[in-house]
């Protein structure tokens, strides 16, 4: 987990801990809590946690069997319909 205390501010601080040791820091109003996973890694100074892709893509990126491929949330014909409600 990181605790990152007064984000891009002059004053900003990342520290790396776990969940057994994150309450020995001091945590105040500014600052903020970041959980990863046990799959989380630091990566050039960053935690990167994996979002679960290579659970269902090749790494060629064909879709594995039994999954199915990403679908867009955006609905055909909802930029006319938002129209039409007054821009709702």
């Amino acid at each position: 987990m990181a605790l990152i205390k007064s984000a891009y501010r002059k004053r900003q601080s990342v520290i790396q801990s776990d969940l057994d040791n994150f309450l020995d820091y001091e945590i105040g109003m500014l600052t903020t809590v970041i959980v990863g996973s046990t799959h989380s890694y630091m990566f050039e100074g960053h935690m990167v946690t994996p979002r679960g892709y290579s659970n269902k893509y090749t790494p060629e990126g064909e879709v594995l069997e039994g999954q199915q491929p990403a679908r867009s949330l955006n609905i055909e014909g909802a930029l006319h319909l938002r129209d039409e409600q007054g821009g709702q």
